[in-house]
């Protein structure tokens, strides 16, 4: 018997309510942007994938469904045009609700991934309330089939995470404006990527889909972290472009492969390939002692699969993120940190 295609069913809940109005366009070319990234990762890992984008304020409208991802070229984003409340609620009962009557062949291995971007709390929906929302959602997320993950305003996270039973991991804060559209989109980017390598692998569902440190606190990551300050030395890169093996030993160091952990940077075009057997270490912004924290459970305190994965960095709050480096050659950035292994 020939295996299954691994198909996904994607679809994407676009506040466009009054207040989503400063930041619209950004909104929308993020959401592209997203739309690539999903048509990158099925063709490189043969998968495929459809694409549903409903749009939202007091009501909510489909702007296209059930579109395959394969041939998806663009969309006409002239009706989204801010206005009205938001009914929340409505919107993601409706999203589900599509999903779920969506055609499903007999040779398929299907599962759903819902993306929700809202600047603001529900206030209108009328044809789900909590209780009938909450049902839904746990009744889909117990097959083990479904990914629902939410942006939503500061504040909203816990809320959410507690009335509808959705994973602290699949749901991730941000301010309404032009660099939290553009943390929001990196972040967006680098879930579909590890999602993508997730289904890749045989697995249905993720509960990590973001990789956030921004509600982790220096205790928590005390609690959980190996101390490494002491076998380790933390490094200024004063040149930009200079390559790592030089850099170490301009400091009078010996370099091998792996011994030295680069700074993790926003705002890059390509992604940071991050293998299963790479290290990480983590280092607190405010804490004047500059300790590194490193261990196995690093990686789980990102959100990294146990899998080569890519990582464009979305918020990572009071911390500074190293990843091991296994290359000669890597160019370091100046006024980053490079942490040198004793």
């Amino acid at each position: 018997m020939s295996e299954k295609k691994k198909i996904t069913h994607v679809t994407f809940v676009l506040d466009r309510s009054g207040s989503m109005k400063p930041i619209m366009k950004q909104a929308i070319a993020a959401l592209k942007d997203n739309i690539r990234s999903i048509k990158e990762n099925v063709k490189e890992t043969g998968q495929d994938a459809t694409i549903t984008l409903l749009i939202f304020d007091d009501y909510v409208d489909p702007l296209f469904c059930n579109r395959s991802v394969s041939s998806f070229e663009d969309f006409d984003d002239s009706d989204i045009v801010p206005r009205g409340m938001t009914a929340l609620f409505d919107a993601t009962g409706d999203a589900i609700r599509r999903m779920q009557n969506a055609p499903v062949g007999k040779n398929d291995d299907v599962s759903y991934l819902l993306n929700v971007i809202t600047d603001g709390e529900e206030n209108s929906s009328n044809r789900f309330n909590k209780t009938s929302l909450n049902t839904l959602m746990r009744s889909v997320q117990a097959t083990d089939k479904w990914t629902l993950t939410f942006l939503v305003p500061p504040g909203y996270q816990q809320k959410l995470t507690t009335a509808f039973a959705i994973p602290e991991g699949n749901v991730m804060e941000w301010e309404n404006s032009s660099q939290g559209v553009k943390s929001y989109a990196t972040a967006n980017n680098s879930g579909i990527q590890n999602y993508f390598k997730s289904r890749a692998v045989g697995q249905t569902n993720v509960t990590t889909f973001y990789t956030d440190l921004s509600n982790v606190t220096i205790k928590e990551v005390k609690n959980v972290l190996e101390d490494v300050t002491s076998n380790v030395k933390v490094l200024s890169v004063n040149d930009d472009g200079i390559k790592i093996r030089e850099f170490i030993e301009s400091q009078g160091l010996t370099y091998t492969p792996g011994c030295a952990y680069y700074q993790l940077i926003s705002g890059k075009k390509s992604a940071d390939i991050v293998q299963d057997y790479k290290g990480v270490f983590i280092m607190s912004k405010s804490d004047v002692t500059k300790k590194v924290y490193g261990g196995s459970a690093a990686r789980r305190m990102l959100n990294l699969p146990d899998h080569e994965t890519k990582i464009r960095p979305g918020d990572h709050g009071n911390y500074f993120i190293f990843i091991q480096s296994t290359s000669y050659t890597r160019k370091l950035k100046a006024g980053t940190k490079v942490i040198y292994v004793q």
